[in-house]
């Protein structure tokens, strides 16, 4: 799918957006390929504004997978768990970004698949008054089965999660 793109699977839409939101890096055009071998690694690590607005160009979608955690997935209730996260010590509620979560709610996800963290965490949050998504964040590779996510189509089209 590259940085930003779209596939169909078993008759799900499928979004992904690639990267972490950097505000130094988010305005800024993405470099030319042929500049790639002039630059750090680090320069490709952040989505930019434009991949934003391409995905939001997709319309709705029935999988949203994203690498960083969009803003406010974390039900207050289960805050303790990331006090001792790096990123957000004493701040669970800053966890995630508001341009990965404008995907969430533009674009009406079932589900929303990410990483970015390390860490295992499941919420289902509301989108609209009738309408709700369940928020999937996988743990790293280290991290054994907390790193992986099955899930079950039904005729319906219902995604739900082997537990």
């Amino acid at each position: 799918m590259g940085r930003v793109g779209t596939v169909v699977l078993a008759g799900l839409k499928v979004v992904g957006v690639s990267g972490i939101y950097q505000e130094e890096k988010f305005h800024i055009s993405r470099l030319k390929v042929d500049k790639i071998n002039r630059s750090s690694n680090k320069d490709y690590i952040a989505f930019t504004e434009a991949e934003i607005i391409q995905a939001l160009g997709y319309k709705s979608t029935d999988i949203l997978l994203l690498h960083d955690w969009p803003a406010n997935i974390i039900n207050p209730a289960d805050a303790e768990q990331f006090e001792q996260q790096r990123r957000s010590r004493g701040y669970y509620d800053l966890v995630g970004n508001e341009y990965a979560r404008m995907l969430v709610d533009e674009l009406q996800p079932k589900l929303v698949v990410c990483g970015h963290l390390h860490k295992s965490y499941r919420n289902k949050i509301s989108l609209t008054s009738e309408n709700f998504t369940d928020i999937c964040c996988l743990a790293n590779v280290q991290s054994g089965a907390d790193a992986i996510a099955l899930f079950h189509l039904s005729k319906t089209g219902d995604i739900s999660e082997f537990i």
